[in-house]
């Protein structure tokens, strides 16, 4: 096991040599939502021109059952989108931060992401993830999915960041104070701690040993005796009441069902909020208990699953929150194997329960799955 984390650990520092990329990473994975996205990397390439390339084998940890819970049974497993999403996320404020001149990384305003196909646990894929563009106040980005082994586009998404952080942050990442303090943090805090990614920020990688490495890694085990799901950590509590509200697009009452979440420490990022992917995983848990919810509608789990996820960020989620939902009544239908029909698209509302504000709006869309 040693010798499969040393040849894992080697492959980020040399694409991030001495940089605040590579500092977020390793100190994202020490105290962040992102600990359960990061390990399943098992290549690294950040090009300064723009583009990077991000190899990956998808875990168990990340998938759903075919069913619609979280979790995995090996054949009947597919990766979530929200997973998926999530690494988008956490990559990209990597990238904005390797590549923007004060080292950037912003906060989401708009994720777009559409998963086309069912991937299946230990498919081996790969990210080519773009920074299309870096603004005085803004960022934009897109990325697509490929199988490796077929070259297909599984996934597509974009992201759209407000990256302005103040004339401070700007002075202290800049080109003459920058240098010193990522110096000071390798003299003085590296060492401090370690993590399963610090050969990845050493040198080259042995691929088989980093395969290895990534399929003992213990959060992406199928023992259920030791088996941690990513979803594990969302604990919504189901139908805390039900209520006819006003949809906007419609002028109609639409009925929605309201989830109840209470933020756990591991779901958050390192400015101690919410991290966006765990805000996106949450969506889905809620999504998937509302669409399946009953005994009736509970026989279309393995029909339906969720292929397109839209989340508008309006603040940030640092209290605990509610999450409405409701079927988009404009939606198309879809029809199922025994007759029946349903919307195609959730829409809904992540409320902060003590501020009573709206964090965030999203729609998700749904889709036949390929087999029960």
């Amino acid at each position: 096991m040693r010798a499969a984390v040393d040849g894992t650990l080697r492959v980020i520092n040399k694409a991030l040599p001495k940089s605040l990329a590579a500092i977020a990473i390793r100190e994202d994975f020490q105290r962040t939502y992102a600990k359960f996205l990061l390990p399943c990397i098992t290549a690294l390439n950040l090009d300064k021109r723009g583009v990077d390339r991000i190899e990956l084998l998808a875990p168990p940890s990340l998938c759903r059952h075919k069913d619609g819970n979280s979790g995995n049974d090996g054949r009947s497993s597919y990766l979530a989108t929200s997973s998926l999403l999530a690494l988008y996320d956490e990559m990209d404020a990597h990238a904005f931060l390797s590549r923007d001149r004060t080292g950037r990384g912003g906060v989401s305003v708009e994720l777009t992401f559409d998963l086309y196909e069912e991937i299946q646990p230990w498919t081996r894929l790969i990210l080519e993830l773009k920074t299309e563009k870096i603004g005085k106040f803004m960022g934009f980005s897109t990325v697509e999915v490929k199988d490796s082994r077929t070259g297909n586009v599984v996934a597509r998404g974009q992201h759209t960041k407000f990256l302005h952080h103040g004339w401070w942050w700007n002075i202290m990442h800049g080109p003459v104070l920058g240098p010193i303090l990522y110096d000071f943090y390798y003299q003085f805090r590296y060492h401090k701690f370690t993590t399963p990614l610090d050969g990845l920020l050493r040198g080259r990688a042995d691929p088989e040993a980093t395969d290895a490495f990534v399929r003992q890694y213990p959060i992406f085990q199928t023992n259920e005796e030791i088996f941690h799901s990513n979803f594990s950590s969302f604990h919504l509590r189901s139908n805390v009441y039900t209520y006819e509200t006003e949809d906007a697009d419609i002028g109609d009452k639409v009925l929605s069902h309201v989830y109840s979440l209470n933020i756990l420490p591991q779901t958050k990022n390192y400015l101690g909020v919410m991290h966006g992917g765990g805000v996106a995983a949450a969506i889905e848990q809620a999504c998937y208990l509302f669409k399946f919810h009953g005994q009736e509608n509970a026989k279309n789990r393995s029909h339906l699953r969720l292929a397109r996820m839209h989340i508008k960020y309006m603040n940030a989620t640092r209290n605990d929150v509610f999450v409405e939902t409701h079927d988009d009544k404009l939606s198309p239908k879809i029809t199922l194997p025994d007759g029946t029909t349903v919307f195609s698209k959730t829409k809904g509302t992540v409320v902060d329960r003590k501020t009573g504000s709206d964090n965030v709006y999203f729609s998700c869309t749904w889709v036949p799955t390929t087999s029960a």
